[in-house]
């Protein structure tokens, strides 16, 4: 980007790097004639003034001067009395300026401060020592070099003698690392390396093979022993590299300009930014650092019209430079881009270049060190060390290690199946009551008896209760003693004659046989008496013994005699007792009758909604000894939602445990939305998500979806867990919690298209597969996905569909199998036996024509259709195909058997019957269809009636289902399940159930007995997803219903 301009054909020199504001001291070059053949010569200081937006750069103070310059150098020189330096010069004459930089500041006639008439031609060069800024070096005709004083400008000294032959100095510079070292370029082509301290030359560089002309050279900033030389030669236009330790040859060639390159500058800020102007009008900046042998140009500047003389680095500002050319002009450029350059041409008219930055950031922009955070609390760092320049570090940065520490123990929990001691340790570490009672009644969960561990976290105990029945007796028989006394003293009933009701057994009626009846009890008992007179005693047992109990029941009830109504309506029936009980229920007032119409009348929803909050633990200690089980959630959330509503919020945190009660997941997610500063604490975030697994995996419901708030709180876990870098362990829970949709960082990216083989076609799909993969191993993975696919070592016998061999997987083909080959996942358990012709079936299994096609078919045999199969395999017409350019191998001599014939290679053209595989008949088997697999085979190795055990826990599961399922929706599914497990049931007599399939069977039926229905889904994914899942559908789909059935109705 061009950021300055002035029409000037000027040497310049920047102020130094203190200096500020940055100054060009510009002075009329050598050489050159104006328009109107102007021969004077000025020296001025132009101001940069970047912030004014102008291109025009503003002239700060000038001078007119005697001499035209060739170089010009503005020194930072401590013993100047000038603030600003020093401005030195070299003229066309021979003679050396020194200008004072603040008297051309102010517009003064006199500004030159002292003339060094030293050299015999033109000073074309001078530098100034970066260490000693006193210290001036200049060039000149016939190989003169001289070092000169500032302190004392009339003492000269040399480096050493002069060159022979003698020519002109082109260019002089300083090491930008060693002060007493210098070099010298002469145009014949060779650089020499002068040493202060020996006083002569140590080292002369040139370049035999090509005789360049040299037009300059370049210290490397930071590397002692290096140096760049540019050839001026149309012929070889390069810019050579040198390392002075192996002179003899350069160590790289930079090609790129057309024509003689004229200079060099190497920035001293950044080793990898070098600038080159030639005669092709091109101003180039190179890496030359690159790992390119010919180099690297990373920015280009804007061509001119003419030849560019000079092309000088900001000391203060190292993105600018200036550009001095043949065209009257003088720019100052930025290395890092911008804008557009515009130049105007008399033929050509306006035109626009755009000017590109820098490919690469240069030094002075890159920070020494520097740290950004990565996905997943990965923080990036770089910096440099003592012994590398740039280490670049990948730390994990964890923030909440107390979270890491509890996600993984609950991790432990579930795949170990130990949710029941998690919860205990959780009881133990407890802060409060009100978290030590979660985890309690979450613990119940996992209880055989989880309602009456319920009550008993309620405190109702059977022995409480006998307790206080034994205190309550023993208060009120003092008090009722002398008349209890009394009473049975009048009645001659004597203590030892009171009934013992716990051992009371309700009498049965007296049978009468054969006419007879029983003797007359003799004794204390009394004879019986029926009332005959008009009386109420009279009235009610003439309506018992005409069979009115209705009326009996009214009598007694108008009478006030309810204790005689409710007996007589227990024999009435149960509509005559219930609408008695109904009566006498509403007349009482008393609290317990309250109760007792509650659970009497089953009106627990009643009791819910107008019960005393204060009495929480008597509404739930009823609703989990009455409430059935296809209401005892519903009721027990509506319980929590009257606690937590409730205005003064004093039994919140009593709602909490009614929705554990419930399995509400939804409803504990708000609850705890609710509770103050939950969102913005991770250990609270951490509490919320153990409850969740911990009540979804009690629940056994791991199949039903998730509410949105709880899946919104998964993920935001998830996301916690992956800021502290734990990848596997939130993949993990989302996997546990049911979520398909990953975060972007657990999100694998599209792998590329591969070709299937046998072993990637048994892997089951899934939608978490691609996360498993990278971040975690799944829980339990299948056993067949753990080994590789067989490899056949025996040639298949000949049928018309016979499979090509191999003995590893399948190579490429060069024609495609056909498409039905790939619908089987399986391949048949390989054999040491060679293998025998199919036996002739006249009922094989029906899914025999689904296991023939685990190989590409020969493409020369027409497929046949299911019906042919079943027949007794014919003479083939054609050989088998083989894989093309891949024979077959040769079978083990310690397999080949007698009578066994060879198979010929395939051919593309009719070809006579091949021989058929034969064997003694007195070495064959029994045969047996060889290539149907393990499942629709007659399975020779278990009995049938060895599994009736586990049908008949199946049965028993569904028998109680069937008990308390009310609803229709829960009516249907019993009666899918009973047609599935009917099919289990005939496929198993008929013995063709895999046996790894028996085994998981066997193994999901002990853990369903014992009420693990968790466990027992748990395991039956593991069997589904490595087996042939189409071929065990029909039964198995009927177990998962089954299971999830009875997690919903907690039989």
């Amino acid at each position: 980007m061009k950021v300055k301009e002035i029409s000037r054909t000027a040497c310049v020199a920047w102020s130094p790097s203190s200096q500020h504001p940055v100054y060009i001291a510009g002075a009329t070059a050598a050489n050159q004639l104006s328009a109107n053949f102007d021969s004077d010569s000025t020296l001025e200081l132009l101001d940069l003034s970047l912030g004014d937006g102008n291109l025009n750069m503003r002239t700060s103070g000038k001078s007119a001067i005697n001499d035209r310059v060739h170089k010009l150098l503005w020194a930072e020189f401590s013993s100047s009395s000038d603030s600003l330096g020093l401005l030195v010069g070299g003229c066309d004459n021979g003679v050396v300026n020194l200008w004072s930089p603040s008297a051309v500041l102010s517009n003064g006639d006199s500004p030159r401060l002292q003339s060094l008439a030293k050299h015999t031609g033109a000073v074309r060069t001078m530098d100034v020592n970066p260490f000693q800024s006193n210290l001036l070096v200049s060039g000149g005709s016939a190989s003169e070099v001289y070092i000169t004083d500032l302190n004392d400008a009339e003492k000269t000294m040399y480096p050493g003698a002069k060159q022979q032959p003698t020519e002109d100095v082109c260019c002089v510079r300083w090491n930008r690392q060693v002060q007493h070292i210098l070099a010298s370029v002469c145009p014949s082509g060779r650089a020499v390396i002068w040493d202060l301290r020996k006083q002569g030359p140590i080292i002369n560089v040139s370049d035999h093979s090509t005789q360049v002309r040299l037009s300059s050279m370049a210290w490397h900033p930071s590397v002692p022993t290096q140096i760049v030389t540019s050839s001026e030669d149309d012929r070889h236009p390069i810019l050579q590299m040198w390392d002075l330790r192996y002179a003899t040859s350069p160590m790289k060639v930079l090609h790129e300009h057309q024509r003689g390159v004229l200079g060099v500058s190497w920035c001293p800020h950044d080793p990898d930014l070098l600038m080159s102007w030639g005669k092709d009008c091109r101003i180039l900046c190179w890496n030359p650092n690159s790992e390119n042998a010919s180099g690297e140009v990373v920015c280009e500047l804007p061509a001119s019209s003419q030849w560019t003389f000079d092309v000088q680095w900001c000391p203060r500002n190292p993105a600018l430079v200036s550009v001095s050319s043949f065209d009257n002009q003088l720019k100052v450029y930025s290395v890092l881009g911008g804008s557009a350059e515009q130049t105007t041409d008399d033929f050509l008219g306006t035109q626009t270049t755009a000017m590109d930055g820098l490919k690469y950031a240069p030094k002075w922009l890159r920070p020494p060190v520097g740290a950004r955070f990565s996905s997943g609390g990965q923080l990036v760092s770089f910096g440099c060390s003592a012994t590398v320049p740039r280490v670049v570090k990948i730390s994990q940065v964890v923030t909440e290690p107390e979270v890491l520490k509890r996600a993984n123990e609950l991790e432990s929990a579930l795949s170990d199946k130990t949710l029941k001691d998690f919860c205990a340790g959780k009881l133990q570490n407890a802060a409060d009551d009100k978290e030590r009672s979660m985890w309690q009644f979450l613990q119940g969960n996992f209880e055989a008896e989880t309602r009456r561990h319920y009550l008993h976290l309620l405190g109702f105990t059977a022995e409480s209760l006998e307790e206080q029945i034994k205190q309550v007796s023993t208060a009120s028989s003092s008090v009722e003693h002398a008349e209890t006394e009394q009473q049975q003293q009048q009645q001659g009933v004597a203590d030892e004659d009171l009934p013992n009701f716990s051992s009371l057994q309700v009498s049965q009626p007296v049978e009468v046989a054969s006419g007879r009846c029983s003797p007359v009890v003799s004794g204390r008992v009394s004879p019986i008496q029926v009332p005959e007179d008009d009386s109420v005693d009279g009235v009610i047992s003439k309506a018992l013994l005409l069979g009115n109990f209705e009326a009996a029941v009214k009598l007694c009830i108008r009478n006030n005699r309810m204790t005689d109504a409710m007996v007589l309506a227990v024999a009435g029936g149960a509509d005559l007792l219930a609408c008695t009980q109904q009566y006498y229920l509403k007349r009482q007032t008393s609290h317990l009758s309250k109760l007792m119409t509650a659970v009497v009348m089953r009106d627990l929803n009643g009791l819910v909604l107008r019960g005393k909050l204060s009495n929480w633990p008597q509404l739930l200690a009823a609703l989990i000894t009455y409430a059935p089980a296809d209401q005892f959630a519903s009721l027990c959330e509506r319980l929590g939602r009257r606690l937590e509503e409730e205005e003064d919020g004093v039994f919140r945190d009593e709602a909490c445990l009614c929705y554990i009660c419930s399995g509400s997941l939804e409803r504990l997610v708000q609850y705890w939305i609710n509770q103050p500063s939950s969102s913005s604490n991770a250990l609270a975030l951490q509490d919320l998500v153990e409850k969740i697994i911990v009540l979804r995996e009690a629940l056994g419901n791991s199949s039903v979806s998730l509410p949105a708030a709880v899946t919104e709180k998964i993920k935001a876990y998830a996301d916690l867990l992956i800021s502290q870098g734990a990848h596997q362990t939130a993949a993990y829970y989302l996997q546990r919690a049911g979520v398909d949709e990953l975060p972007p960082q657990l999100q694998a990216p599209p792998a590329a298209p591969a070709q299937a083989t046998p072993a990637a076609m048994q892997q089951p799909h899934s939608p978490m597969a691609s996360s498993q993969q990278r971040y975690m191993q799944p829980v339990q993975p299948p056993a067949q996905l753990m080994q590789p696919p067989p490899q056949h070592t025996q040639p298949p016998p000949q049928h018309t569909q016979p499979p090509p061999q191999h003995t590893q997987p399948p190579p490429q083909h060069t024609q495609p199998p056909p498409q039905h080959t790939q619908t089987h996942m399986q391949h048949p358990q390989p054999t040491m036996q060679p293998v025998q012709p199919p036996a002739q079936h006249t009922q094989p299994p029906p899914q025999h024509t689904q296991t023939h096609m685990q190989h590409p078919q020969p493409t020369m045999q027409p497929v046949q259709p299911p019906a042919q199969i079943m027949q007794p395999p014919p003479q083939h017409t054609q050989p088998p195909s083989q894989h093309t350019q891949h024979p077959l191998p040769q079978q083990p001599a310690a397999v080949v058997q007698p009578g066994l014939q060879p198979m010929q290679p395939a051919q593309h053209q009719a070809q006579p019957p091949p021989q058929t595989l034969t064997r003694p008949a007195s070495e064959r088997k029994p045969d047996k269809p060889w290539n149907d697999p393990d499942w629709a085979r007659k399975a020779e190795s278990y009995d049938p009636d060895n599994y009736s055990s586990m049908v008949r826990t199946f049965d028993e599961i569904l028998a109680r289902c069937q008990q308390v399922a009310t609803n229709a929706l829960a009516k249907r599914k019993v009666d899918d399940v009973s047609k599935r497990l009917d099919v289990l049931k005939e496929t198993l007599k008929a013995a063709m159930i895999p046996t790894e399939t028996l085994t998981g069977l066997t193994t999901i039926a002990d853990l369903a007995a014992s009420r693990n229905y968790a466990a027992a889904l748990d395991k039956y994914s593991v069997l589904v997803s490595g087996g042939n899942f189409s071929q065990i559908s029909g039964y198995m789909t009927g177990l998962k219903t089954l299971f999830q059935l009875a997690q919903q109705l907690r039989v």
